[in-house]
């Protein structure tokens, strides 16, 4: 008698899941979990990031994974229920990247009552590189944090972009104490934001910054020295390419030699 091997029908396999979307409504509940969890569910907060997360924070400088635990623990101490509020202040914005996706989220902060000498209450934005995470909750992981708090602006001079003569202003507040800086930024960052903006108008486009951008200084540490060092900035814009669009850019820079090397560039045109 003929023997015969019995396969499993690929028909009856089940399909693999969708891709998770790459949009503000597919990734709101991340940012919910994102802003209610720290200090509250540090277990939840910390399994959001990937296991090779990069963490920057104008006040809590720069954390690995590895630390995201501690620091959200150390959020809880300062900020127990009721004493503090953290949340997403407006709609986000979302981009498709190659392994992900990114975000830009606008934020509201401040303790209860808010304390002025500490700049409060600020707002700002998080801007997130996420990873797609098999087993992850939201379908996405956190590989990049980057917190840009609008407190550390820098003064912009619509006839002369490049004009640096404020600029003490930005590193006098990064200067205060508090900010995790050790000079990240220290370069006046509106020749390399001037560079890019011209750089980004040609063939007929027109790209310009639309008031004062907004860094973030942070990365030095005596672990890994100097390579963790960021100069995160994030601008308003106005295109135009055939349309008219606005925005806002970030740009990720590695200070240098007195000058930035341009390690990334984020673009998050304005849904209307």
């Amino acid at each position: 008698m003929a023997s015969h091997l019995l396969l499993p029908s690929l028909l009856a396999l089940p399909p693999p899941p969708p891709s998770p979307a790459c949009s503000p409504e597919s990734l709101a509940p991340l940012l919910s979990t994102l802003f209610s969890s720290l200090g509250a569910n540090c277990s939840a907060y910390t399994a959001l990031f990937d296991q090779s997360a990069r963490y920057y924070h104008q006040h809590d400088g720069f954390r690995p994974y590895s630390r995201l635990a501690q620091n959200c623990e150390a959020y809880a101490a300062t900020c127990p229920a009721g004493r503090c509020t953290f949340r997403q202040h407006g709609r986000a914005s979302a981009r498709a990247s190659a392994d992900g996706c990114e975000l830009l989220a606008p934020y509201l902060w401040a303790q209860s009552p808010a304390d002025a000498s500490n700049l409060e209450p600020h707002t700002g934005w998080e801007y997130l590189r996420l990873v797609r995470a098999e087993g992850a909750a939201h379908g996405f992981r956190i590989r990049l944090f980057a917190e840009l708090e609008t407190s550390y602006s820098v003064a912009y001079h619509w006839g002369q972009p490049a004009d640096a003569s404020a600029y003490e202003w930005t590193t006098a507040l990064l200067a205060r104490r508090g900010s995790a800086s050790r000079g990240e930024c220290g370069v006046p960052v509106v020749g390399t934001l001037a560079a890019y903006f011209a750089g980004r108008s040609a063939g007929g486009a027109t790209m310009r910054q639309q008031g004062d951008a907004v860094v973030l200084a942070a990365g030095w540490n005596a672990t890994r020295r100097f390579e963790a060092q960021r100069c995160f900035v994030a601008a308003p814009y106005a295109l135009s390419d055939g349309e008219l669009s606005t925005g806002v850019v970030v740009l990720e820079l590695f200070p240098t030699g007195g000058a930035y090397n341009l390690l990334a560039t984020s673009t998050f045109p304005a849904e209307v």
